[in-house]
């Protein structure tokens, strides 16, 4: 359950007819739920005119619109990074001509079945992408994780070109050089904080003017540094948006920086540059609201340069190593390569930085995951051990199989999240000189620091024993691999044995209770075990019905069996023995 989770998220799904009954107020809940886990994103702009919609992150314009045509741009740089910068679209968008050349499909500018006000900039031009790309190696493409999956390469295309030729005439038809289709996700994340997709394409780009753009290596960027932005904000003709004072606003996140871009839905995956080298710096992820409403017709929404919270920028440093090749992977990155893991210890570190999801592995967890490492434990005893990743740095995703090797893998146990975490954990029956493979992977390729843990489970049932309140013994069952020690907290509760090894059991002597209801707290710390310790509760009821034969006692009978009957049942029985009495010969009981 992310989002977090998962911020495990609001997908924007293909619209389709179902009938179903929901409560008002579950409605409301999840309604609620799913603008809290997501804020600022939702459908972006022209979202009803894509057939398919992927997931869209809203954008928006700050200060002045700092938005113009390619072909109105005078600076020779930023042409040049606009040649390199593609239209991310649907194939069915695309017609081929049998003549060596490609016509695009386009839709009307519209908002929510709106169309733009006669003062909204570009109202009357088509649009067509759902995202934006960029060149970033002789056969890569980069654009937005949300954008792009690895079953998402069938279905769509990169389209370089798709500029407006002057004020009143779009490109639609391209040449084959052009157009791309990609072949291999080289890397994906999609998560809050890393959120980008690195792909092979067919054939090396050819597109005229294309180039590789290169990329910031290393989260250097200041605050205040200037930036600018190329793509296809709303599905529109490319733009350039380089303004004054569109700068960085914050970088204090590890996997994006916050910059006042003027972009919108469809500038997801647009190559964010540094306006002073041209590196660039991101790539165009999420942002604010889109438009706003006006009667029949929208505009686009307006915010203040300074805004606290702007775009959101996935840093070129989170993926630029797959692409110049310094991406050197964990020595346990595959499953032939599975670390050992030491008898002598409890716990494991390391990072699935720059880790793969190869060939033919399982999905861990029943996610796609991207960046498992394994480890490879032999179970010195047979007993029940937690698996856990508590204390890594990133949304993981847990599996234990045996087998050895991949195609012959059985799980064993898999998690996700635990409740109110984003770490994983299962709880593995161990079988003594069994080898099980560990796998250790991040939630849509998440990666980061990892901490593995594996500890012998600490379990004492039940949680809690009611007891009468006279004296006597009670027993809890401590389940274990490890040594113990149990303690109680009260007097009047005592343990026959205070410490052990491995499973045992506990009796607890009580003392009889003449006054109020009581509790006694049985604690049970283990040696190395998780969690390290754990409790059992005895609850021991007041002595009701004292026995009624000791002298002076006897006061407390009747008192006591109105509790327990109730005057009305007493009643009752006090009639029947005046009836039975009334009869003087007669045999009362029958054998």
């Amino acid at each position: 359950m992310k989002q977090s989770g998962k911020w495990r998220r609001c997908h924007t799904m293909i619209p389709r007819t179902v009938t179903t009954t929901v409560p008002l107020g579950t409605a409301l809940a999840l309604l609620l739920l799913c603008s809290f886990t997501f804020g600022a994103r939702g459908a972006s702009s022209g979202e009803e005119n894509w057939r398919i919609s992927p997931v869209h992150e809203d954008k928006v314009i700050y200060g002045t619109d700092d938005r113009r045509e390619v072909y109105e741009t005078t600076d020779a740089s930023q042409r040049t990074w606009a040649a390199s910068t593609c239209a991310v679209v649907y194939v069915d968008d695309l017609t081929d001509n049998q003549n060596g050349t490609h016509s695009l499909i386009t839709d009307a500018y519209q908002h929510s079945g709106y169309p733009a006000c006669s003062d909204e900039p570009y109202g009357d031009q088509p649009v067509a992408p759902f995202c934006t790309g960029f060149m970033a190696g002789a056969d890569i493409i980069v654009t937005a994780g949300h954008c792009i999956s690895e079953t998402d390469l069938e279905n769509t295309r990169f389209l370089f070109g798709f500029d407006m030729a002057d004020a009143a005439t779009p490109t639609l038809t391209f040449s084959e050089n052009q157009v791309y289709t990609g072949v291999q996700v080289i890397v994906r994340s999609y998560t809050h904080e890393y959120d980008y997709s690195v792909i092979r394409v067919d054939r090396p780009v050819t597109a005229p003017g294309a180039r590789a753009l290169p990329l910031r290596e290393t989260d250097t960027i200041a605050v205040g540094a200037r930036v600018g932005v190329i793509g296809h904000p709303s599905g529109l003709p490319k733009k350039i948006a380089f303004g004054s004072e569109t700068r960085v606003r914050k970088n204090d996140a590890q996997g994006f920086f916050y910059a006042n871009l003027d972009s919108y839905g469809g500038n997801s995956g647009s190559p964010v540059f540094n306006a002073e080298d041209g590196f660039v710096e991101g790539i165009l992820v999420r942002g604010n609201t889109d438009f706003v409403l006006n009667g029949d017709c929208f505009r686009s929404n307006i915010l203040q340069n300074d805004n606290e919270s702007p775009e959101q920028v996935s840093k070129s440093a989170t993926f630029a190593g797959w692409i110049y090749g310094n991406n050197v992977p964990p020595e346990n990155d595959l499953f032939a390569n599975a670390a050992l893991f030491p008898q002598e210890t409890t716990r494991v570190t390391g990072t699935n930085v720059y880790a793969t999801r190869e060939p033919g592995e399982p999905e861990h967890a029943n996610d796609s995951g991207g960046a498992s490492l394994w480890w490879r434990w032999t179970a010195p005893f047979s007993g029940v051990v937690l698996v856990s990743t508590q204390g890594s740095t990133f949304d993981t995703l847990l599996a234990v199989y045996t087998g050895d090797a991949l195609f012959n893998l059985s799980a064993i146990a898999a998690n996700d999240d635990m409740p109110y975490s984003r770490q994983s954990q299962v709880s593995l029956p161990a079988i003594q000189d069994t080898v099980y493979y560990i796998a250790v992977d991040g939630y849509r390729g998440e990666q980061g620091g990892i901490t593995l843990e594996v500890t012998p489970s600490l379990v004492v049932t039940p949680g809690t024993r009611t007891v009468a309140g006279d004296n006597g013994t009670t027993t809890f069952t401590v389940q274990t691999i490890a040594s113990w020690t149990a303690v109680s907290d009260q007097a009047w509760a005592s343990l026959d044995v205070t410490s052990g090894e491995g499973d045992g059991m506990l009796t607890v002597a009580y003392s009889a209770n003449s006054g109020e209801e009581r509790n006694a707290t049985i604690t049970v710390t283990g040696q190395g075990t998780s969690p390290p310790w754990t409790a059992a509760i005895v609850i021991q009821q007041p002595d009701l019905m004292p026995c009624c034969c000791s002298p002076g006692m006897q006061k407390h009978v009747i008192p006591d069996l109105r509790h327990l009957l109730g005057d009305g049942l007493l009643l009752v029985l006090a009639f029947a023995g005046l009836w039975a009495g009334s009869f003087p010969g007669r045999t009362r009981f029958r054998p």
